[in-house]
């Protein structure tokens, strides 16, 4: 029998489902994760959204992003947890399916 190290639930989100959320929640002018992150065709990305402070750091980038209401590369992550901590989105595993 194989040995499973880990069972987990997870969220799974398509990716244009999630470019609207956070498009409508972020009062971006269209997010594309899969621009963001470098996502290829028929792949899944992971994230592990957690409700916590974020740091000094993040939160500037997330101030800056509203200010500019445009994202910054390699930022889903740091949204999704500050949607979470603004209660926009429950803590969780997301995984997102791309596929066009």
């Amino acid at each position: 029998m194989l040995k499973v190290a880990e069972t987990k639930t997870a969220h799974f989100v398509d990716y244009n489902d999630l470019n609207k959320f956070i498009t409508e929640e972020m009062g971006f002018d269209g997010y594309q994760v899969v621009a963001e992150e470098e996502v290829g065709n028929d792949s899944e990305i992971e994230f592990q959204v957690e409700n916590k402070p974020l740091s000094s750091h993040d939160m500037r980038d997330i101030d800056k992003m509203l200010r500019l209401k445009d994202t910054m590369s390699y930022s889903t992550g740091t949204i999704l947890d500050y949607l979470c901590t603004v209660g926009k989105l429950d803590a969780g595993t997301y995984i997102v399916r791309v596929s066009w």
